[in-house]
This record gives C-alpha cells, sequence and structure tokens, in this order.
C-alpha cells in the first residue's frame, strides 16, 4: 500500500453551476484507483489572492482554462508521475516550485489546487477511507457547524441590502443531519414569506430578495426560525464582503444610501449585534483595514472573521496575527482560483 505511485494525471476543461468554466483533474494510480477533483470558481474576489489562470481569448468571454488545462497535462504531470500518491506535502511543495511566482500566475492556482485535492482524494481511497478520516485522522469525530447562506444581497445580489450573504448558524443541534434538516425547514419557511410578500423572489446562491435594509433580511430569518420552532438554536452570521461597498477614493463607506466611516460603521455592527444572535462577522471592513479588524474584535461580541484581508495567504496571515486582525479566518484552499466559499475557523 506504501508503494501506491501516481501513473498518470490529466485534466479538462468543465463548466460550473454559474456557466463558467473551471478545471478538473483526474490523478490515476497503481491498483486502478482513480480520483478527480474540480478547481473551484467564484465571484467575490479578493485583489491578494492566487491567480486563476484563464485563456483571455474570445471563448467563454476570455474565462477559458485551456492554459491550466494545458499545464496540467504537460507540466504537473510529468513532474508528479511516479511519486507515492501518500506524499502529499511533498507533491504540493513540488507544484509550488515548479510555479515559482507569489500569486500561481505560472502554472494556475486552479490547476494546482484541482490537482492537490485529487491527490488527496487518491490517497484516500487507497487507505480505503473517507477524505475526512486520511486529512484529519481516523479519530476525527467532530465536524465545524456548516453555516448556509439564506440570503444574498449587495451587488453579487442586484438588490439593495448592503451585505453580501446573510447566514444561519444552526448550533444547538446534536448531529450535523439534525442541524441540516433545521436549516432546510427553516429555507423553505423563508422562501415562503418572502414570495407571500414580494412574488416569485430569484435564487442566486440564495435567495436574492428586493429589500432595503439589512435589518429587514434579519427580522425575514428570525421569524422564520421560529415559525420552525428553532429560536435559540439557530443564530446569524454576515458575510460583509466589505471591499464592495468601500470607496477607495474618500476612505468611506456607502450604505444605506449614504457614507459612513469606519466608526460609524463598527458602531452600526454593535447596534446589530445587540438585536440580533449574530456569531460571526466576515470582512466587516477593507482588506487592507488591519486596524479596523482589530477595533472588531476589541469592541464586538462575535468572531471578528478574516476572508480578504489574509487571502489564504501565509504573510498576510502571520501579519494579521501581528496586529490582532480579529480571532477567525476563512481558509480557503480555492484562493488558488479566486473565489467560491470556505471555512471560518478560530485563530
Amino acid at each position: 500500500m506504501q508503494h501506491i505511485k501516481i501513473e498518470q494525471i490529466t485534466a479538462r476543461e468543465i463548466i460550473n453551476g454559474r456557466g463558467i468554466p473551471t478545471v478538473e483533474a483526474i490523478v490515476q494510480c497503481g491498483s486502478g484507483i482513480t480520483a478527480r477533483a474540480a478547481a473551484p470558481s467564484g465571484i467575490s474576489v479578493s485583489d491578494h489572492e492566487a491567480i486563476d489562470l484563464r485563456d483571455g481569448d474570445s471563448r467563454f468571454m476570455g474565462k477559458g482554462t485551456q492554459k491550466a488545462v494545458s499545464n496540467i497535462k504537460h507540466i504537473i504531470a510529468p513532474a508528479l508521475r511516479g511519486m507515492s500518491v501518500f506524499s502529499q506535502e511533498e507533491i504540493d511543495r513540488k507544484m509550488i516550485e515548479i510555479d515559482g511566482t507569489q500569486n500561481r500566475s505560472y502554472l494556475g492556482g486552479n490547476a494546482m489546487i484541482a490537482v492537490s485535492v485529487a491527490v488527496a482524494k487518491a490517497a484516500a481511497a487507497a487507505r480505503q477511507l473517507p477524505l475526512y478520516a486520511y486529512l484529519g485522522g481516523t479519530g476525527a469525530h467532530e465536524i465545524p457547524i456548516l453555516c448556509p447562506n439564506l440570503i444574498s444581497g449587495s451587488k453579487t445580489a442586484g438588490n439593495h441590502l448592503d451585505f453580501e450573504d446573510f447566514l444561519v448558524v444552526p448550533h444547538g443541534f446534536d448531529t450535523f443531519s439534525e442541524s441540516i434538516r433545521a436549516v432546510v425547514e427553516v429555507f423553505h419557511i423563508l422562501y415562503r414569506r418572502l414570495c407571500r410578500e414580494y412574488g416569485l423572489i430569484a435564487q442566486i446562491t440564495a435567495l436574492a430578495p428586493p429589500l432595503y435594509r439589512n435589518e429587514d433580511a434579519f427580522d425575514f430569518l428570525s421569524e422564520a426560525i421560529r415559525e420552525a420552532g428553532y429560536e435559540g438554536k439557530i443564530g446569524f452570521a454576515v458575510d460583509v464582503a466589505s471591499g464592495l461597498i468601500y470607496n477607495r477614493e474618500n476612505g468611506l463607506y456607502e450604505m444605506e444610501g449614504g457614507d459612513r466611516s469606519r466608526e460609524e460603521l463598527i458602531s452600526y455592527y454593535a447596534d446589530l449585534c445587540r438585536n440580533y444572535p449574530i456569531h460571526f462577522i466576515e470582512d466587516g471592513v477593507w482588506e487592507e483595514d488591519y486596524d479596523g479588524f482589530r477595533m472588531m474584535k476589541e469592541s464586538l461580541p462575535p468572531w471578528i472573521v478574516g476572508d480578504d484581508i489574509f487571502a489564504t495567504n501565509e504573510s498576510r496571515l502571520r501579519l494579521g496575527y501581528k496586529k490582532n486582525a480579529g480571532n477567525g479566518n476563512e481558509m480557503e484552499p480555492n484562493d488558488g482560483n479566486r473565489g467560491a466559499a470556505g471555512q471560518p475557523v478560530c485563530i
């Protein structure tokens, strides 16, 4: 088992649920083991994320991924062929060395993450383990609380809400399946309520109702949770995605038809936290404002989570730790492909 080696790696261009091309890598090993993984491809992007390599030609409005596919087939595959499928760290380091850039712009972060995850899946299959047990150890018995996005806002949804994502946090359940059931029930109640009020509601990655105030979104969520019978068991979280409302020219945040300073914005968050059970606030201020993240951590009760500010970038994480910039970090392996949702973790 220890000698199972990578025999071949290939790749292809596929289309994600938003109609955007991305990369799928297929890793073939000895003993007939084959695993595949696709690089997620999202919308919200930090200036500091790794490069999602695109073709930039006429195909798919320039978003094709044939360059990344070619890099997997002709550069990555020859370099990794013959390596042990269990040597994950060595394999990842090899790709980083070949790439040779700070932002993965040569091979493409999308190519690298697709191969890395496919290798991990192949190794897990070789061990006859589920992926979580292979990565976390056979003693792994806890998983993070899932935090689904139920209402979308800001520029990604085309409505008047300031925050990009209004999430729910099902913290009061003993099992993962119970928490999923509760969230699904809340979602359908929320959908019915919004449709009764506004007619047919668009679904982006979540519901996108024509609401004007952030408080309205929290109120609709609160009513749906109460109707489902889960009051006190499901709280809230928000991904502000403040880069979408931050004006770099005047240093102010454009919210609800007016401008707010950083201090006024943090005070507004404090009011929300007094009125709603908010468990974490993600990207509450602009991604370069380490002091603002520190101020939020010192003055607000929820976790202060950084995504765009850290961008799963080791040097920015170290700087954030030094500056005491928040107490949560969204780790996104797929920041190598500029986007998609990650998983907040405590730091």
